[in-house]
């Protein structure tokens, strides 16, 4: 029998948040790759080009950072209650 993530012990609400946090991530990176496509793909001039890429990657850029955070925070989380189950902490 394949073991389910209760049965790792990690806190469900905590792999929720994770998976979450994850496929925001993923979705972030799906529109960031098509719109740099259909850049790439377009008649639009190599200056021009250049200047929409950066502010491409710029938005990219600005709409992970809030996601990348919150996840770090989210492993911390579960790594704090996964090492210190059972254990008092002072």
């Amino acid at each position: 029998m394949a073991p389910n993530r209760t049965n790792l012990g990690y806190p469900p609400e905590l792999e929720f948040a994770i998976q979450e946090e994850l496929s925001v991530l993923g979705s972030i990176e799906a529109r960031y790759t098509d719109e740099l496509a259909r850049l790439e793909q377009s008649n639009t001039s190599g200056s021009a080009k250049e200047r929409l890429r950066q502010q491409l990657e710029s938005r990219r850029k600005s709409a992970r950072e809030p996601h990348v955070l919150k996840l770090a925070e989210l492993r911390r989380r579960l790594l704090a209650e996964t090492l210190w189950r059972g254990e008092t902490r002072h």
